[in-house]
């Protein structure tokens, strides 16, 4: 009888370390990658008829600090996604900052913005076949490039993927400043 208190006590003392143990840290490419997953189906829709091979239209390819996701919308038709992760605000404001150039900085989402079009040397004139942009949430630097090689705009825009990425990011807490 007089050992039960002391298997109690040691459990109530086991219990309460692990309580208080410190909380694992989130790997931040692990939860970028997750967020891209949930929101490629709704970037970049695949036809029923191609719903076994996604791959036709989804390509993911991580890496040590980014993640990236393009979308083949058609033939001559894409979207490039990369999320980048730095390992503190500093190096990510320096990342941004020299991105920046003379681009005017604008906001998305009350975070800031570079928004660049681009007309492609293989197709002078006309409509700006690249369209970027670009935006910093903390650690993370966000890059959009849509790229339509005819006047038809299928790619999914930058605006639309950015809108999807914000709000599967919130959802998720990718952009919580302590990742």
């Amino acid at each position: 009888m007089r050992k039960l208190p002391w298997f109690v006590g040691g459990v109530l003392v086991c219990f309460w370390l692990s309580a208080c143990a410190p909380a694992e840290e989130t790997d931040p490419i692990g939860l970028g990658t997750a967020v891209l997953q949930e929101a490629a189906p709704r970037i970049c829709p695949i036809p029923d008829m191609y719903a076994d091979s996604p791959e036709l239209y989804h390509e993911f390819q991580n890496g040590e600090d980014a993640i990236r996701f393009r979308c083949l919308a058609a033939a001559g038709h894409m979207t490039d996604t990369s999320l980048t992760w730095f390992e503190s605000q500093t190096e990510a404001d320096i990342a941004f900052e020299n991105q920046r150039g003379e681009t005017l900085v604008t906001e998305f989402h009350g975070l800031p913005l570079l928004m660049w079009e681009l007309d492609d040397t293989s197709f002078p004139g006309g409509n700006k076949e690249h369209q970027i942009w670009l935006w910093q949430a903390g650690q993370w630097i966000i890059r959009v490039h849509a790229f339509d090689d005819t006047h038809f705009a299928i790619a999914p825009s930058p605006e639309s993927v950015s809108d999807v990425l914000y709000e599967v990011g919130q959802e998720q807490g990718l952009f919580d400043q302590n990742n």
